[in-house]
């Protein structure tokens, strides 16, 4: 896997080995589009009359503004879905590969005798032991709240939240008041009732909770609904109660739009480098990883730029490029803030060098598999560029792998564009920008293993620390270099984790495995696609924007050579355009270049 642009590697639940054994807390920080893992949540009794004990929030703080279901949305299907699946029925893209079966939003069993703060904290610090990793620190507080509330929208339909919103200003409305505020006409003045809106006033309250209320009543206060109103008419009320505290949003509705204004600058990272101007800038829009919105813009001489009368949707990610000496640049994903409808979004491009002098391997971790013939191993390489140009590899970097590794895949990479295989191993083909952990690589070989194995590695950079990682106690690890660092014990699975130091630019690296794996493998999976840690579950996987704007390269491709190739691609645009798939203003920018390019042809 080779991750271009300036975002992290995912790792999911993977925490639960690698950060403890492998000290990779530092590398990793999910992106926006990384797979987040599953909310699963505990066990729950069907919800019919009997709340789940009430669960007191113990997190930071209520959120000061309603959080936005419609938020919320967007950032489940960037951090959840390929779990949970995209309307929260468990049914992602990964749960067949999950030890533990991620939580059904959909099922009223679990999200009737839920609470906002259970659910917050779960969200919150995760829960390890089902393989679900925590959000305090890749999702602001405000961002956990907006999917907490997201999560009850997927059991309160449209229909059920209209029908209690009826039922509630006919019975409820004349004490509770409109809004819930407990100010009707009819509440007591001695005795004010609880402002219904308020967060903290439900947070520890399920949806069986408010049921129940409706139901038996208030002592003399609140009347008993159990005879004039259904039980479905009290889920309904349920549910429209809820919706005083956030946002609500129908399920599978689609979110209001709005216009916004995105701004920022191009500046040259390299000392005494030139100031850009005149480049083509361009801005992406995505709604759940699906290109929404495409504009360009053109660089001006002072290095601004400015996307006007931008259209969005709450949660909708965006990416400003623009390509400079032949490198392809990217900002970090950005998105409009609360009612703010201004965003800057700055850029940063360097100059080029060939110079490998300022490349460092911070980590190099080695992951082995037995479970099949012979070994197979991954290896997950984080580099570093510490110099302020960009290292331009049109010549190729050069990695050793041991000797007879066959089977050689690199994780979200093609051959012959990223990557060239060489007699002895790999050749890297792609720019790596400064910064630290600015290229992360993710190979995966097999070696011949019958029960003797002289693992030898040649590195060709520095490696401040190398990592080996083996399942299991029925193989032993011997090396000069390697220091063991303990056996830990994870999901009822042993490893044993050995640690190297400051190897030497062009060192090799050796150690030796002898042993039976016997039954240890399941805990190490390796294949083409995914590096599966933990047995059916823990998964090191990239995800997002970043690689879609790394696999396409560059922001436009060239165009046709040909008469017919050019009339065939204005037919498309305008196809493209009479659809809604693109702006009008880029519409005529990419039309005006494809007739200009006609007309030339047509002339010769």
């Amino acid at each position: 896997m080779i991750l271009r642009w300036a975002f992290s590697l995912s790792i999911a639940a993977l925490a639960a080995i690698l950060l403890s054994a492998c000290s990779l807390a530092g590398d990793i920080t999910p992106p926006p589009g990384s797979s987040g893992g599953p909310l699963t949540a505990t066990s729950v009794a069907p919800a019919s009359t009997s709340a789940a004990p009430a669960v007191a929030y113990s997190g930071l703080g209520y959120p000061s503004i309603p959080p936005s279901a419609a938020k919320g949305a967007a950032l489940f299907a960037q951090h959840c879905a390929q779990c949970h699946g995209e309307k929260g029925a468990g049914d992602g893209q990964m749960a067949a590969q999950l030890q533990f079966p991620p939580a059904n939003f959909t099922d009223p069993a679990l999200a009737r005798n839920a609470t906002p703060a259970k659910w917050f904290d779960t969200i919150t610090k995760g829960k390890i032991d089902r393989l679900m990793p925590p959000f305090a620190d890749s999702l602001t507080e405000a961002q956990r709240w907006d999917v907490t509330f997201f999560l009850f929208t997927l059991n309160a339909p449209q229909s059920s939240v209209d029908a209690g919103k009826a039922i509630y200003g006919a019975k409820c409305a004349e004490c509770h008041g409109e809004r819930g505020k407990g100010d009707g006409p009819m509440a007591s003045s001695g005795r004010p009732l609880s402002d219904l809106g308020d967060p903290a006033t439900l947070a520890a309250k399920s949806q069986t909770d408010l049921f129940n209320a409706i139901r038996d009543g208030q002592g003399q206060a609140m009347p008993a609904y159990a005879d004039s109103l259904t039980d479905d008419e009290r889920w309904s009320v349920a549910d429209y109660i809820r919706t005083f505290s956030y946002d609500y949003l129908a399920p599978g509705a689609k979110p209001a739009e709005a216009h916004g204004t995105i701004t920022g600058s191009v500046t040259n990272g390299t000392a005494g480098g030139r100031q850009p101007s005149g480049l083509d800038v361009v801005l992406y829009g995505f709604d759940q990883f699906q290109l929404a919105t495409t504009v360009t813009e053109t660089l001006q001489a002072d290095g601004s730029f400015t996307f006007g009368d931008v259209l969005y949707i709450p949660g909708r990610a965006f990416i400003v490029t623009t390509d400079y000496g032949g490198v392809p640049y990217s900002s970090d994903v950005a998105s409009f803030q609360g009612d703010s409808a201004k965003l800057d979004v700055p850029l940063k491009v360097y100059e080029v060098t060939t110079d490998t002098s300022f490349l460092r391997v911070d980590r190099m971790h080695i992951f082995f598999d037995f479970s099949g013939a012979g070994a197979v191993v991954g290896e997950l390489f984080i580099m570093s560029n510490t110099g302020d140009k960009t290292l331009s590899l049109d010549a190729g970097l050069q990695f050793e792998l041991p000797p007879g590794a066959k089977n050689l895949s690199i994780q979200n990479a093609t051959a012959g564009r990223d990557y060239r295989e060489t007699p002895t191993g790999f050749s890297l083909t792609t720019p790596i920008l400064p910064g630290g952990g600015s290229q992360q690589i993710l190979v995966s070989f097999s070696l011949p293993y019958d029960g003797q194995l002289a693992f030898s590695q040649k590195v060709p950079f520095p490696v401040a620390t190398a990592n080996v990682l083996v399942p299991g106690l029925g193989v032993k690890v011997s090396s000069d270099q390697l220091q063991p660092t303990g056996v830990r014990d994870v999901q009822g699975t042993q490893f044993q984790n050995y640690t190297a130091t400051n190897l030497a630019a062009g060192s090799t690296l050796t150690f030796n495995l002898a042993g039976g794996a016997g039954g240890s493998s399941p805990a190490v999976i390796v294949d083409r696609r995914n590096l599966i840690v933990g047995g059916a579950g823990l998964t090191l996987a990239v995800a997002g924007l970043g690689w879609w704007l790394f696999s396409r390269r560059a922001p436009s491709a060239a165009l046709p050579a040909d008469r017919d190739g050019l009339i065939k691609a204005i037919a498309d645009l305008d196809n493209k355009f009479e659809a809604g798939e693109m702006s009008e203003k880029e519409y005529e920018r990419q039309r005006a270049k494809l007739k200009a390019k006609l007309i030339e042809q047509w002339n010769d």
